[in-house]
C-alpha cells in the first residue's frame, strides 16, 4: 500500500483528494480505472442517488480510515467492500446497544433493581447484538469476520463498562440524596418536638425517637431492597446520620425536662412568697383579728388560689409530674397557717372584751333612737309590722355610721362587732319597743279619730248645702262639687293632721270621703230624671241597638227596629256624590253594585289598626273602596263627596255615621207625638280581644256622632248578661261558653253565672276573623272558576271589575246562608264581566272544606279559653252562639262534638243579644234601672297584660292577662345605679316581651330617692284598675315610706283630642 500523506494521516483528515500524497492519488487513480472501471459500474447509491462530489470523498475516506487502523490487511475489493459495511453495521449496532442499554439503565420501572440484574440485562441485550451482527453481515471471509467479532466484542463490552460506571455513579447519587431526604424528615418531625410548649418525659422521647429511626431505616432498606452491595457500601452511613441527630434531639429534651423541674421550682418559691404576703396582710393591723370559722375560710381560699396557680402545668404533668410540687405547697401552707391561728387566737381574746363594751354601748344608743323615733311619728307607719322595716333600717343605719366613724387622733382602731350578736341584740330590743309603740299609735288613733269626725261633720255639712237647692245634680257635676270640698277640706285641716304626713293624711281623707260619696251619690241617683241610655252592637256586618225599659221589678229590653223595620242595620255607608249625601244602612248596602267605590262596609276591620298591618293588606285586596295611608301609618278611606271633590277619612268617622243611624234609630222609635226624645248615652260593645288602641278609637267613633260612652263592654260579656238576665232568681252557679262569630271578629269568653253576677273567668279571640273571611273564601274560589271557564281574570281596579266584584260579593253572602239550609247552592250571574257569564255549583261539603281552616282556628281559640280558665268541656252547662255566622250548620255540629253533644242554648238571638246585655250595662250605668236589675254586678277581665319597662327595654308584668278587674296588683323594683335619686316609669299594655313593642300609656317619675348605692332603694309600683278600666298608677318608696309619684291612665283616652273630635262632629 502506498504511501498515503501526512495529512492524510491527520486526525482532522475528511476524505478530500488534496489531502493525499501524490504517490497515492496516481495508484488510486490506476485503481479506479482498472479495476473499478467505472464507465461499466453501477454508481454507488446512498439514498436512491449516486454518490458524487463530498458524498463520494467520504466514503473514500471510510475506505482509507479503514486502511489507516491496520483492520484490514490486504485482500481484494470486494472483501473490503463487505468488510465496510460490517464496519458500519458495528458501529449501528453499538449505537442502538448504547441506547437500550441507556433505557435499560433509566427505566422507572427498573428503579431500584441491583447492579447484578442490569449485568444480566446487559448480558441479554448483547446477545441480541451478536444475533444481529450475524444475520447482518456481508463479510463471509473467516479470518475477517473474527477480526469483525471482536471489534465487535470490544465495542460492546468497553460500552457496558463506561454504561454500568455510570449507572454506579448514579445509584451513589440516588443513595446520597435518599438518605438526605430521610435524615430532613427524621429532623422535620423529631425536631419540634423538642421545642415549644409541649413537653416529653425521656422515655416517652427515647421511644418515639426509636419509632422513626425503625420507620426510617426500613424505608432505606426498601430502598436498597435486592441491591444489598447498595445496602452494604450506604447502611454505616445512614445510621451515623440518624444517630447523630436522635442523640442531639434527645439530648436537647433532657435539657428541656431539667427547665421544666427548675421553672415548677422556681413558681413554688414564688407562690410561698404570694401565701406568705396575702396571709400576712391579714395581720397588718396589730388589732384585726377573725373568726376561727372565717379565718379557715380564708386559709383555705387562699390555699385553694395558691394551689389553683400550679394547675397551668397539668399539661405537661406527663413529662414531669405536677403533684409532687402541689402535696409539697400544700404542706408548706397549712404548716404556716398553725402560726397565724396561734397569733389570730391572742387577738381575739383581746378584742373580744372591747367588743362587748362597744355593743352595749350600740344597744343603748339603737334602744334611744327607736323611742325617739316612735315619739316623732314612727316614720308614718300605723302598725308594728309597718314599723318593724323602718326600725331595722335604723339599726343598720346606725351600724354602718359606726362603721364609717373615724377613731380618735392617736387611740386605738374601734373593736370589731360580731353583727350575728349585734342583730340577736337588735331584735330584743325592737321587740321590747313593741310596747312603746302600740300605746304611741293608741294615742295617735284616738287623735286621728277626732280630727276624722271633724272632717267628716264638715263635708256632710257643705254637701248638703250644695244640694239642698236642687233634687238632682248631674253626676259630673256632683263629681266636680265632691272633689272640690275633698281639696279645701285637705287645705283647710292641714295644720292640725299633727303625727300625720301629708300623703297619710290625704289617703285617710279621701278614703272617708269616698266612701260618704258613695252614699251621696246613690241619694243623687234616686232622683235621676228619666234620660235613656242605649246599648249598641256596633258590627262588622250589621249594627244593633236596644233599650233597657224599665218598671218596679224587673224590667224589659227592647230592640228598635229600623226605618226598613229590621232588627238589624247593615253597617254599610254610602257617599253619594251627586245628591252630597251620606246614606247608611240597608239603602246604602242595595246601592254597593252601582256604587261600589263610594260605598264603605267592614269598616271595624279598620279601626285602631295599622296601615302596614298584615290584616289591612289582606283586607284591601277583597275591597272595591280605596284604603289609604293617611300619614303615621293610619290608614283612611278616599271617596268622592261631591262632584269633583275626593275627601279622606279616617275609619272612626265612617264608623261615626253607623253610629249616629242607630242613635237616630232609637231616638224614633222612642219619641212619641210631639214629645221628641235626645240620647245621649250609651254602651258600646266591642270583641273581648280589641287592644287598647281599637277601644279609643270606638269611643272617639261614639263622640264624633254625639254620643257620650258610658262604657266600652265586651261583647261575650253582654250576650251572656242578656242570658242571665232571665236567670236572676236562680241561685245556682252556672258555667257559660259565649261563642261569638261574628262578621268580622271572633271572641270567645268563659263565665260564671250565680243570680245577679256575672264573672268573666276567661276571655280569648281573634279580632280579624268573622264571616267577610269565609265570603272572602267563596269569592276567591269563584274568581278561580271564573278564570277557568272563560280564560279572563277579573281586575278588580277598573269600575267595571268593582262592580262585579261587589255583585260576587252580595251572591255569596246570600248562597251562604242558603248552604246553612240545603246540600248544594249555584253562584250565578248573568253579564258577570265583559258580557261573560259567572255560574258556580258549590255543594256544602266543599264550602266546609274552603272554611276549615278558619273553623278550626275558632276551636284553637276555644281551647286557649278553656285552658286559661281551667275547664274542661264537661264543666261547661252551657254553650251560647252569638253572631250570624254561628248558623253555619258545620260550626254547630263542630261544638256539639266538642261539648259532648250538649244542647247548644237556643233562648237568644244570636243577632240580638250582644245589644240586649248592652242596653242592660247602660241601664245599670245610667242609674235608670229597674229594682232587681240594680244588684247585677260584672266582673270583667283584662284581655292584656299590664306593665312597666324596666332596664334593657324588657317588660315587667304587674297585672296579668285575664285578671278580673276591679283589681289592684303591686311589684317592687330596686334602684339599678350607684347614687340614684329618681326613676322613670314607663307604663304598658300588651303580649310582647319587649316593652317598647307594647302599647304606651303613660309616664311619671319617683324623685326624692335619698342617694345610695345600686339596690338600696326598693320601690313599689301600684296598679289599681276599677270597672271603668281606668287604670291608677302609684308608687311607695318603700325606704322612706312616701308616695313618689302618680298617674291616672284613662283607658280610653283616643287619639284625638276633644277638640278634634269636636271638629269631626257629624
Amino acid at each position: 500500500m502506498p504511501e498515503r500523506g501526512p495529512e492524510a494521516r491527520a486526525a482532522e483528515f475528511d476524505g478530500r483528494r488534496p489531502q493525499l500524497s501524490a504517490e497515492f492519488i496516481e495508484i488510486l487513480d490506476e485503481f479506479c480505472r482498472k479495476i473499478l472501471a467505472p464507465e461499466r459500474l453501477t454508481p454507488k447509491m446512498a439514498g436512491g442517488r449516486p454518490l458524487t462530489g463530498r458524498a463520494f470523498s467520504l466514503y473514500i475516506k471510510v475506505y482509507v480510515d479503514m486502511f489507516n487502523s491496520g483492520q484490514i490487511q490486504g485482500c481484494d475489493m470486494l472483501e473490503a467492500l463487505s468488510k465496510i459495511t460490517d464496519h458500519n453495521l458495528i458501529k449501528q449496532i453499538k449505537d442502538d446497544y448504547q441506547l437500550k442499554l441507556q433505557d435499560l439503565i433509566s427505566d422507572e420501572r427498573r428503579e431500584g433493581r441491583s447492579r447484578r440484574e442490569l449485568t444480566v440485562g446487559a448480558d441479554s441485550l448483547r446477545d441480541e447484538c451478536r444475533q444481529t451482527f450475524e444475520t447482518q453481515k456481508k463479510s463471509a471471509n473467516d479470518r475477517t469476520v473474527r477480526e469483525l467479532r471482536e471489534v465487535l466484542a470490544t465495542t460492546l463490552t468497553e460500552t457496558t463498562g463506561r454504561a454500568l460506571d455510570e449507572y454506579d455513579r448514579r445509584r451513589a447519587v440516588t443513595a446520597e440524596r435518599v438518605i438526605g431526604d430521610l435524615v430532613d424528615q427524621f429532623k422535620a418531625t423529631i425536631g419540634p418536638m423538642g421545642s415549644g410548649h409541649e413537653y416529653y418525659g425521656e422515655r416517652q422521647f427515647e421511644t418515639i425517637v426509636a419509632n422513626k429511626v425503625d420507620e426510617l431505616t426500613a424505608e432505606f432498606e426498601l430502598f436498597c431492597l435486592d441491591d444489598d452491595e447498595l445496602l452494604a457500601a450506604n447502611q454505616d452511613k445512614f445510621k451515623n446520620q440518624i444517630d447523630f441527630h436522635g442523640k442531639a434531639f434527645m439530648e436537647e429534651n433532657r435539657r428541656r425536662i431539667q427547665g421544666l423541674k427548675e421553672l415548677y421550682d422556681s413558681e413554688v418559691t414564688r407562690l410561698k412568697t404570694v401565701y406568705d404576703q396575702t396571709m400576712g396582710d391579714l395581720f397588718t393591723d396589730a388589732e384585726q383579728s377573725y373568726h376561727p370559722d372565717d379565718l379557715d375560710t380564708l386559709q383555705t381560699t387562699t390555699t385553694g388560689d395558691t394551689l389553683t396557680q400550679l394547675n397551668q402545668y397539668t399539661a405537661n404533668t406527663h413529662a414531669v409530674s405536677i403533684e409532687p410540687y402541689k402535696t409539697a405547697l400544700d404542706n408548706y401552707c397549712w404548716g404556716k397557717y398553725t402560726d397565724y391561728m396561734e397569733k389570730n387566737g391572742i387577738r381575739r381574746e383581746r378584742a373580744e372584751v372591747d367588743a362587748r363594751e362597744e355593743l352595749r354601748e350600740l344597744c343603748d344608743d339603737y334602744e334611744q333612737e327607736l323611742e325617739r323615733l316612735i315619739e316623732l311619728g314612727a316614720a308614718g307607719a300605723d302598725t308594728f309590722d309597718e314599723f318593724r322595716p323602718e326600725a331595722r333600717a335604723v339599726g343598720q343605719r346606725m351600724v354602718a355610721e359606726r362603721r364609717d366613724r373615724q377613731p380618735p387622733a392617736g387611740g386605738a382602731r374601734r373593736p370589731a362587732l360580731n353583727m350575728r350578736d349585734v342583730s340577736a341584740r337588735f331584735a330584743e330590743i325592737l321587740a321590747d319597743s313593741q310596747y312603746i309603740f302600740l300605746e304611741k299609735k293608741r294615742k295617735e288613733g284616738l287623735v286621728t279619730e277626732q280630727l276624722l269626725d271633724a272632717v267628716l261633720k264638715t263635708y256632710t255639712e257643705r254637701m248638703a248645702r250644695h244640694r239642698e237647692d236642687t233634687a238632682y245634680i248631674k253626676s259630673d257635676r256632683l263629681d266636680q262639687i265632691h272633689g272640690k270640698l275633698c281639696d279645701e277640706l285637705l287645705a283647710e285641716f292641714d295644720h292640725k293632721r299633727q303625727h300625720l304626713t301629708m300623703d297619710k293624711f290625704a289617703d285617710m281623707v279621701n278614703e272617708l270621703l269616698a266612701r260618704v260619696y258613695d252614699s251621696v251619690r246613690d241619694d243623687n241617683d234616686k232622683n235621676t230624671p228619666t234620660l235613656p241610655a242605649i246599648g249598641i252592637d256596633l258590627g262588622t256586618t250589621n249594627s244593633c241597638v236596644a233599650y233597657y225599659k224599665p218598671d218596679k221589678l224587673r224590667g224589659e229590653v227592647i230592640v228598635f227596629k229600623n226605618d226598613r223595620g229590621h232588627f238589624t242595620t247593615p253597617s254599610v255607608v254610602e257617599y253619594k256624590a251627586a245628591e252630597q249625601e251620606v246614606i247608611v244602612g240597608d239603602v246604602a248596602k242595595e246601592n254597593q253594585i252601582s256604587s261600589p267605590r263610594q260605598t264603605l262596609y267592614s269598616i271595624k276591620r279598620l279601626i285602631g289598626r295599622k296601615y302596614s298591618s298584615d290584616e289591612v293588606t289582606t283586607d284591601r285586596k277583597h275591597w272595591p273602596f280605596r284604603v289609604i295611608d293617611m300619614g303615621q301609618d293610619e290608614p283612611g278611606l278616599e271617596v268622592e263627596t261631591s262632584p269633583g271633590k275626593i275627601e279622606r277619612f279616617m275609619p272612626e268617622e265612617v264608623s261615626a255615621q253607623v253610629l249616629k243611624k242607630m242613635k237616630e234609630t232609637a231616638e224614633q222609635r222612642m219619641s212619641t207625638g210631639d214629645e221628641r226624645v235626645v240620647i245621649e248615652n250609651c254602651v258600646i260593645t266591642v270583641p273581648a280581644y280589641f287592644n287598647d288602641a281599637q277601644r279609643e278609637a270606638t269611643i272617639g267613633a261614639a263622640t264624633m256622632a254625639g254620643l257620650h260612652v258610658l262604657h266600652i263592654m265586651n261583647e261575650p260579656t253582654a250576650a251572656a248578661l242578656a242570658y242571665q238576665s232571665n236567670r236572676f232568681d236562680d241561685l245556682r252557679t252556672r258555667t257559660v261558653l259565649i261563642y261569638d262569630f261574628g262578621g268580622g271578629t271572633f271572641d270567645v269568653s268563659i263565665l260564671a253565672l250565680e243570680g245577679c253576677d256575672v264573672n268573666v273567668l276567661a276571655t280569648h279571640g281573634n279580632n280579624h276573623l268573622g264571616g267577610d273571611d269565609v265570603d272572602n273564601n267563596m269569592m276567591t274560589r269563584c274568581w278561580a272558576e271564573f278564570e277557568r271557564q272563560t280564560g279572563q281574570a277579573v281586575d278588580v281596579r277598573t269600575d267595571a271589575g268593582a262592580v262585579a266584584q261587589r255583585r260576587l260579593k252580595r251572591e255569596c253572602e246570600r248562597q251562604k246562608w242558603d248552604l246553612s239550609e240545603t246540600n248544594s247552592a249555584r253562584v250565578t250571574i248573568n253579564n258577570f264581566f265583559d258580557n261573560n257569564h259567572l255560574d258556580v255549583e258549590l255543594t256544602r261539603k266543599d264550602f266546609n272544606t274552603m272554611n276549615a281552616a278558619l273553623f278550626a282556628s275558632t276551636m284553637d281559640c276555644v281551647n286557649i279559653a278553656m285552658g286559661i280558665a281551667g275547664k274542661t268541656p264537661r264543666d261547661i252547662d252551657d254553650v251560647i252562639l252569638v253572631g250570624g255566622s254561628t248558623r253555619i250548620p258545620y260550626v254547630r255540629e263542630m261544638l256539639a262534638d266538642e261539648f259532648l253533644n250538649k244542647n247548644l242554648c237556643q233562648s237568644i238571638d244570636p243577632d240580638l243579644a250582644v245589644a240586649e246585655g248592652a242596653a242592660i250595662q247602660a241601664a245599670i250605668l245610667n242609674g235608670n234601672q229597674a229594682q232587681q236589675l240594680g244588684k247585677l254586678r260584672v266582673l270583667d277581665v283584662t284581655p292584656y297584660r299590664l306593665g312597666v319597662a324596666k332596664e334593657g327595654d324588657q317588660f315587667s308584668e304587674i297585672v296579668e292577662a285575664q285578671s278580673s278587674i276591679p283589681c289592684s296588683r303591686s311589684k317592687t323594683y330596686r334602684t339599678v345605679q350607684n347614687g340614684q335619686t329618681s326613676i322613670d316609669v314607663e307604663v304598658y299594655e300588651g303580649n310582647e316581651a319587649v316593652a317598647s313593642a307594647n302599647r304606651h300609656l303613660g309616664r311619671f317619675t319617683v324623685s326624692n330617692i335619698p342617694p345610695g348605692p345600686a339596690g338600696e332603694h326598693t320601690i313599689q309600683i301600684i296598679f289599681d284598675i276599677d270597672d271603668d278600666g281606668i287604670l291608677k298608677v302609684r308608687a311607695l318608696n318603700l325606704s322612706t315610706g312616701q308616695t313618689a309619684g302618680r298617674i291616672e291612665v284613662v283607658k280610653h283616652s283616643g287619639r284625638l283630642t276633644a277638640q278634634e273630635l269636636q271638629e269631626r262632629a257629624i
